[in-house]
């Protein structure tokens, strides 16, 4: 049953992605405002490439179609003659209404009649788009065409409403009203914020997202930051992110677009700094499942802090302690590491319903760079800590070093060497990570996943470039002869 669903939710996602070319974003900055959050663009040219369609339609194994179901579903994937312009991408938008989110779906038409003539046939009730333009299915309104753009909008209430104590409803149809205004919005004027979407939105990969970081800290705060100095910072800010599915591996990307006066902060914290390895010259990694070591600024923190004017409050805080945030960012060097082992095992019995049963702990070390004994009064924290009494802890002038089994610090304690051949000392770069991706897989074949192959590693890196960060990451899979998508979906 539950491969079943999995295979349901591929296909459905897959008939979605109708075959159409990405043919640049002049039309969709037309119609992106100053409340615009979010834009997905899908490049289903490629898309349509690398899904396996014909397997998926002829695969009577996995796929349970009748003959009625399979003519519906090979309508979805011969988009072109459902009236559907292929020279065109697929875009999602997501604005914000006051306390509601607006997400639309934008493609475009080539032929208006045969698309509510398909269309009509697919969803078992009359398509059709009226003298006003509207579309109808059946007799619920869902959409609005001009020209040939066809726009399907839905609202729905903040979903953030819940961290305040709120109800979110599920999303509903927006009325032609909305409609009739969506036509009429302006859009946005900052030509660097139209600029950033543009490089965001990326041509050549699969599918790329453009996020407002202003706008989604100005919906999570409902509204509060931009009364913070801090604000100045976030205005014009955004990242971008692309997906593409290759030969055996699945390779994200990500970039932040920063203002000005904000890439200069970050320059001033991150210039010329980078990754210090010693951190694990005495903690091993080669028997590691994962590990994460990387640099951050904690200056760079305490400014932002003090630019949303939250010290005062947490030295308060931190005063029923005896510290301060000047503790904790001259204490430490901002240099860390976190790795995974194996799981820790042990028999445990329970006096209580006297029976014994296996105990299975997460083994993990974690590593901090300390500044000498002006960390030492952090370090004291954390051991008088109760909630980490189960912990063991180890210091010496340059570390601060915590975990759950004793065998992780036998170098560190006889003042050992560890190999570390897994450890990939790369320069110019803040933070790397690598995995052997053992609990994905797990993961995917608890969820009944059709998947043919198997996760290899997952490798990640990321580095300060002018101001801006960037970040990459990829997916291996044990296969490598055809698109990552063809074996994910359960095909050689």
């Amino acid at each position: 049953m539950k491969k079943s669903i999995y295979q349901l939710a591929i296909l459905t996602f897959t008939l979605l992605l109708v075959s159409c070319k990405n043919n640049g974003n002049d039309e969709i900055l037309d119609i992106t405002t100053d409340k615009t959050l979010a834009i997905v663009k899908l490049n289903l040219e490629d898309l349509e490439k690398k899904i396996p369609s014909d397997k998926i339609l002829n695969d009577t194994a996995k796929a349970t179609f009748s003959k009625k179901d399979k003519e519906k579903a090979e309508l979805f994937f011969d988009a072109e003659k459902n009236g559907i312009d292929i020279d065109k991408p697929l875009f999602v938008l997501v604005d914000s209404d006051k306390n509601s989110l607006i997400s639309s779906f934008v493609l475009w038409l080539s032929d208006k009649d045969l698309f509510q003539k398909n269309f009509s046939k697919i969803t078992e009730k009359t398509v059709k788009i009226d003298g006003k333009n509207y579309l109808y299915v059946g007799d619920k309104l869902i959409g609005s065409v001009k020209d040939d753009m066809l726009i399907m909008s839905a609202s729905m209430d903040n979903p953030l409403t819940s961290l305040y104590g709120g109800y979110s409803s599920g999303p509903q149809n927006v009325s032609e009203t909305f409609y009739k205004d969506f036509w009429l919005r302006k859009k946005i004027e900052n030509e660097d914020v139209e600029e950033q979407i543009d490089q965001a939105l990326k041509k050549d990969m699969d599918m790329s997202t453009w996020l407002n970081i202003q706008g989604f800290a100005s919906l999570a705060s409902k509204g509060y930051i931009e009364t913070l100095a801090i604000n100045k910072l976030l205005i014009g800010s955004s990242i971008g992110m692309n997906l593409n599915f290759e030969a055996g591996q699945i390779v994200l990307n990500t970039e932040t677009y920063f203002n000005e006066e904000m890439k200069k902060i970050v320059d001033k914290y991150y210039k010329d700094k980078g990754i210090n390895y010693d951190i694990l010259k005495s903690v091993d990694i080669d028997k590691a499942k994962s590990y994460l070591i990387g640099y951050f600024s904690l200056d760079f923190l305490k400014y932002f802090i003090k630019e949303a004017g939250f010290e005062a409050t947490i030295n308060n805080v931190l005063a029923s302690r005896d510290m301060s945030v000047d503790d904790i960012v001259n204490g430490f060097t901002g240099d860390y590491a976190f790795i995974t082992y194996g799981d820790i095992k042990k028999q445990v019995y329970n006096e209580y319903f006297d029976y014994t049963y296996e105990q299975v702990t997460p083994n993990y070390a974690l590593v901090f760079g300390k500044n000498g004994t002006k960390g030492t009064k952090i370090v004291d924290q954390f051991r008088n800590d109760f909630s980490l009494k189960d912990n063991i802890f180890y210091t010496n002038k340059d570390l601060f070093v915590m975990g759950n089994d004793a065998k992780t610090f036998d170098l560190l304690q006889n003042k050992k060497t560890a190999t570390n051949k897994k450890l990939e000392k790369k320069s110019g770069i803040t933070t790397y990570s690598w995995s052997n991706g053992a609990d994905f897989n797990v993961a995917m074949l608890r969820g009944k996943s059709p998947s043919k192959a198997k996760i290899v590693n997952i490798i990640s890196e990321s580095k300060m470039d002018n101001g801006n960060t960037t970040s990459k990451i990829v997916v291996t899979l044990d296969k490598k002869d055809k698109n990552a998508l063809v074996y994910l979906m359960g095909y050689e």
